[in-house]
Protein backbone atom coordinates (compact mmCIF):
# COMPACT_ATOMS: atom_id res chain seq x y z
CA UNK A 1 0.00 0.00 0.00
CA UNK A 2 3.11 2.34 0.75
CA UNK A 3 4.88 1.71 -2.59
CA UNK A 4 1.38 2.43 -4.42
CA UNK A 5 0.66 5.55 -2.42
CA UNK A 6 4.26 6.92 -3.38
CA UNK A 7 3.57 5.48 -7.26
CA UNK A 8 0.06 7.78 -6.95
CA UNK A 9 1.73 10.41 -5.50
CA UNK A 10 4.70 10.58 -8.34
CA UNK A 11 2.27 9.71 -11.59
CA UNK A 12 -1.32 11.09 -10.67
CA UNK A 13 -1.59 11.62 -14.41
CA UNK A 14 -2.05 7.56 -14.42
CA UNK A 15 -5.06 7.53 -12.39
CA UNK A 16 -6.82 11.00 -13.58
CA UNK A 17 -10.19 10.28 -15.37
CA UNK A 18 -9.47 6.62 -14.86
CA UNK A 19 -12.11 3.68 -12.85
CA UNK A 20 -10.17 2.55 -10.38
CA UNK A 21 -10.82 -1.25 -8.13
CA UNK A 22 -8.93 -1.77 -4.94
CA UNK A 23 -9.30 -5.49 -3.80
CA UNK A 24 -8.16 -6.27 0.17
CA UNK A 25 -7.90 -2.59 0.56
CA UNK A 26 -7.59 -2.59 4.39
CA UNK A 27 -7.92 1.12 5.20
CA UNK A 28 -8.17 1.40 1.69
CA UNK A 29 -5.15 3.70 1.27
CA UNK A 30 -4.23 3.65 -2.29
CA UNK A 31 -8.06 4.33 -3.07
CA UNK A 32 -8.34 7.41 -1.33
CA UNK A 33 -5.07 8.75 -3.07
CA UNK A 34 -6.68 7.23 -6.44
CA UNK A 35 -9.40 9.58 -5.76
CA UNK A 36 -7.42 12.38 -5.13
CA UNK A 37 -5.46 12.09 -8.04
CA UNK A 38 -8.71 12.45 -9.73
CA UNK A 39 -9.57 8.82 -10.32
CA UNK A 40 -13.16 9.52 -12.14
CA UNK A 41 -14.50 6.62 -10.03
CA UNK A 42 -12.80 4.26 -7.48
CA UNK A 43 -14.36 1.59 -5.51
CA UNK A 44 -12.98 0.26 -2.68
CA UNK A 45 -13.33 -3.31 -1.21
CA UNK A 46 -12.26 -5.68 1.00
CA UNK A 47 -13.42 -9.13 2.87
CA UNK A 48 -17.88 -7.54 4.02
CA UNK A 49 -17.04 -7.63 7.76
CA UNK A 50 -19.60 -4.87 8.77
CA UNK A 51 -16.39 -3.28 10.71
CA UNK A 52 -13.82 -2.98 8.27
CA UNK A 53 -16.24 -1.54 6.11
CA UNK A 54 -17.24 0.87 8.55
CA UNK A 55 -13.52 1.77 8.87
CA UNK A 56 -13.20 1.88 5.21
CA UNK A 57 -16.29 4.42 4.84
CA UNK A 58 -14.97 6.28 7.95
CA UNK A 59 -11.41 6.75 6.22
CA UNK A 60 -13.00 7.81 3.05
CA UNK A 61 -14.95 10.61 4.82
CA UNK A 62 -12.63 11.54 7.05
CA UNK A 63 -10.01 11.98 4.10
CA UNK A 64 -11.68 13.27 1.14
CA UNK A 65 -13.61 16.38 0.35
CA UNK A 66 -17.69 15.96 -0.80
CA UNK A 67 -16.78 16.14 -4.18
CA UNK A 68 -14.15 13.48 -3.77
CA UNK A 69 -16.37 11.39 -1.98
CA UNK A 70 -19.24 11.50 -4.76
CA UNK A 71 -16.23 9.16 -6.59
CA UNK A 72 -15.59 6.79 -4.50
CA UNK A 73 -17.50 3.83 -2.83
CA UNK A 74 -16.49 1.60 0.18
CA UNK A 75 -17.91 -1.93 -0.49
CA UNK A 76 -17.58 -5.65 1.24
CA UNK A 77 -16.95 -8.53 -1.66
Amino acid sequence: ARWMCDHIDLHPEEFRGKRVLELGAGAGLPSIMACKAGARQVVVTDYPDVELVENMQKNVSSLLSAEEQGRITAKGY
